[in-house]
Formats: structure tokens, C-alpha cells, sequence
């Protein structure tokens, strides 16, 4: 991995619900220099409702990222 964009990465952890929710938030599982693969997972998100997670969903295909993460709900 070459760069992360703070400003995306910070835009899909509030719409998760951080720093608010308590289980809100994003969990690396590459950082700057690991290599990637095409489909390995980079971050995963997590929130506390699931429609947070669908306007994760948007932000990150906005963002052209959509086969980098997967999504992790606790409830509704």
C-alpha cells in the first residue's frame, strides 16, 4: 500500500458513528508498505447500526474503494 487518504478514512469513521458510538470505528489490517494483493482486505469498518454501515457503503464507492473493505456490524 503506497498512500491512505485521511480525509476518506475520517469521513467513514464518523458516518460509523466515532468517536460517539463506543463501537464505532476502523480496524487496519494493512498499513503504508505491506504489499496487497488485488483482493485482500485493507480496513475493516465497524458501527453499532446498520444503516451506518450503508452510508459507509457510499462513501467508499464514491471514493472507488469498494473492494478494499468489508463491513462489520454489532446490531440494530
Amino acid at each position: 500500500m503506497l498512500w491512505i487518504s485521511n480525509s476518506t478514512i475520517v469521513e467513514i469513521a464518523r458516518s460509523a458513528g466515532a468517536p460517539k458510538d463506543r463501537g464505532a470505528g476502523i480496524i487496519f489490517n494493512k498499513k503504508i508498505g505491506d504489499p496487497v494483493s488485488r483482493d485482500d482486505i485493507l480496513f475493516t469498518v465497524y458501527a453499532e447500526k446498520s444503516r451506518k454501515l450503508e452510508q459507509d457503503t457510499r462513501s467508499v464507492k464514491r471514493d472507488g474503494s469498494n473492494r478494499s473493505w468489508k463491513k462489520s456490524g454489532h446490531g440494530d
